[in-house]
């Protein structure tokens, strides 16, 4: 694993691996079982942790929003769902007997899914405790199917449900944070005994559960702070996440053809990245694992042999400073303007508390005597007009938006203490007959990102990494 020297910290005598698999590494029965040879060739202690089958959480999150209203075809929706389960199980099983066991869990589960359907199609009322206790279903059909392919191999393996044995949260529906005292104390607990006998943990990704037993899912593509977390309450010696790309990356492949993988992330570059454009990473992810120092490696699985990118506490210079420069579109800019808006007290604590009780996050936000400037997901745009319109008085005048915006951050450990980068940044912006629409560099040492047209994107993300990133050697 890449040239790094890692400090063992397992108390088991040999070193302890979280192995997380995504829902791109699980698509289909012959991926599945090259996920299970791969843990099975594992030598390290190994404790297995799951998303759903690839785009199973998702069709049904999309289901969601129409059962209320139509249910005429929850029977329908079901039998695909049983469908698909079912013929991953018949053809990565070989073991009949295995086969078996495991469709009668599937069976389970989706049964208790339809009757859930069925009483949100009656009631027509679809409550955030509903829908985070419908939408963990497909991690948990996807930990049995895995711990029947690695029994059938012969590696015995025992599945786990996370809000059955103790990954605790704070109670927050759809956006939820686990509470790692609580979460160490009882995943001890539970899983030591199998990890002494050789047994494989399979646990499910996502979700855990409150104080008072709700299930509450990590919110979209939760599974990596999932593991993460289970690192943490575990003590693991390093967390393998497994995608199906070789690593980060020095800009979109798409835009920039001659990108390359990097190698090295410091952890406050790779939450950078994963917050401002990459989906490679859950962006708290970084969170559990920084307190005890646990290395993330992210793993391809279709070339497990490439190094792939090591995340940990010590930070890597690159000799132009400037590691990697993303981007996000789903980003929409909303501008508050008043006398005194960017200044009187209060103003912003009441927008940004006013958004927060919407459950809409923003971005980021700059200042001026009269705006108020912040950055929202494009999804979240008719509800945030509607909280401030609310609110409108004579200290909030007006409510723009702007929607034909990107926004594109430059990442590399120790930009901020470089002198003159960010006129480097922006003559390489100007080359490319972009204007700069607004920047922020101040709330992180490893970034900065700022705004232009969409228009301009392509050019803008060729030209910085052309005068950044072509190398990627490291100091």
């Amino acid at each position: 694993m890449n040239d790094t020297k890692l400090e063992y910290k397992s108390e088991y005598g040999v070193p302890m691996k979280i192995m997380k698999f995504g829902g791109s590494t699980i698509k289909t029965p012959d991926m599945i079982k090259k996920v299970a040879d791969i843990i099975k060739n594992e030598e390290d202690v190994k404790v297995v942790v799951v998303s759903a089958l690839h785009g199973q959480t998702n069709e049904i999150r999309e289901y969601l929003k129409t059962v209320e209203t139509e249910s005429n075809d929850i029977d329908s929706f079901i039998a695909n769902i049983l469908e698909k389960h079912e013929n991953m199980v018949k053809t990565a099983i070989s073991n009949e007997k295995i086969q078996k066991e495991v469709i009668v869990k599937i069976k389970n589960i989706i049964l208790k899914l339809e009757r859930l359907l069925y009483g949100v199609a009656y009631t027509e009322e679809l409550t955030p405790k509903t829908q985070d206790l419908i939408l963990s279903s497909a991690e948990r059909m996807s930990a049995y199917l895995m711990e029947g392919v690695l029994n059938s191999m012969v590696v015995p393996a025992c599945a786990y449900e996370a809000d059955q044995i103790g990954i605790v949260t704070d109670g927050i529906f759809y956006n939820a944070t686990a509470n790692l005292q609580e979460t160490e104390k009882n995943l001890c607990e539970v899983l030591d005994a199998d990890i002494k006998k050789g047994v494989v943990p399979v646990i499910t990704g996502f979700f855990g559960r409150d104080s008072e037993g709700r299930t509450t899912t990590f919110g979209k593509n939760g599974s990596d702070y999932s593991a993460a977390v289970i690192a943490y309450a575990l003590s693991a010696d390093v967390l393998e996440l497994w995608k199906d790309v070789n690593g980060f990356m020095s800009a979109d492949p798409i835009l920039v053809p001659n990108a390359h993988t990097m190698d090295k992330l410091s952890y406050d570059e790779a939450a950078e990245l994963a917050y401002f454009g990459i989906g490679l990473l859950h962006p708290r992810t970084v969170g559990p694992v920084r307190l005890k120092d646990i290395p993330i490696v992210i793993k391809n699985i279709i070339q497990p042999q490439k190094k792939g990118t090591i995340i940990m506490k010590k930070g890597f210079k690159s000799k132009n400073v400037i590691k990697s420069v993303v981007y996000t579109n789903d980003l929409v800019e909303i501008k508050v303007s008043g006398p005194g808006a960017g200044y009187r007290s209060g103003v912003l604590s009441l927008v940004s508390s006013t958004l927060s009780s919407s459950n809409i996050n923003i971005y980021s936000v700059n200042t001026s005597q009269t705006y108020l400037s912040m950055l929202i997901h494009k999804n979240d745009l008719e509800g945030c007009l509607k909280a401030l319109k609310d609110i409108q008085s004579g200290v909030i005048e007006g409510i723009e938006h702007q929607k034909d915006i990107a926004l594109v951050c430059v990442v590399g450990e120790g930009s901020r203490n470089i002198k003159g980068l960010a006129g480097k940044i922006f003559s390489a912006v100007a080359s490319s007959d972009v204007n700069v629409e607004m920047m922020s560099a101040g709330a992180s040492e490893v970034a900065a990102h700022f705004i232009i047209k969409k228009e301009g994107l392509k050019r803008t993300i060729e030209a910085i990494h052309r005068a950044f990133c072509e190398e990627p050697s490291s100091t």
